[in-house]
């Protein structure tokens, strides 16, 4: 998909000097996806958290089983997420969130099996943390001239400003026994 390729083409501009600068900013980061208010994506702010742990987990050697390149997806999320001015801004209500939640969506689809065994190694629910493709809404959001704007945005090599906080979202974790 294009949203893919948008992803990719970012993450490939995320160095190990880059990925340590968003490391710095996660707790500010988290706490300005917190207050994220967007009903029409529920599970984006649960999702740009646990993306968070991703990076913070790795960078901080606590997790040393993920592979760079899925870090890399992750802290570019981050990063697009954080932007205000995105493919769509932000303050555009209903969809102002819509390309950051593809975004985010597709991080977690294209490393489905690394992001949901580093959700085991850590005890987080990953049916939680993402929501089946058979299960999203019926209402789809009917996004005219995407493909324009991320070859656009291609071209401008659209990049950076790190950062982020969140652990263990109480929303994310599984119930104790």
């Amino acid at each position: 998909s294009e949203i893919a390729e948008f992803l990719h083409h970012g993450a490939e501009q995320i160095t190990p000097n880059i990925l340590h600068g968003i490391h710095k900013k996660l707790p500010a980061l988290k706490l300005q996806f917190a207050e994220i208010n967007a009903p029409e994506f529920p599970h984006l702010v649960e999702q740009l958290e646990f993306l968070a742990d991703v990076v913070e987990d790795f960078v901080e050697g606590a997790d040393n089983d993920l592979p760079y390149v899925a870090v890399a997806e992750a802290a570019y999320a981050l990063v697009y997420a954080h932007n205000e001015l995105g493919l769509i801004p932000n303050h555009i209500n209903h969809v102002g969130r819509a390309d950051d939640s593809a975004v985010v969506r597709a991080v977690l689809i294209e490393n489905e099996r690394v992001l949901s065994e580093y959700a085991e190694r850590h005890d987080l629910e990953w049916s939680l943390v993402t929501v089946s493709r058979d299960h999203l809404p019926q209402r789809r959001l009917q996004l005219t001239g995407v493909s324009s704007v991320v070859h656009l945005r291609r071209s401008l090599k659209p990049f950076p400003q790190p950062g982020s906080p969140f652990r263990e979202s109480p929303r994310c974790r599984r119930p104790a026994n």
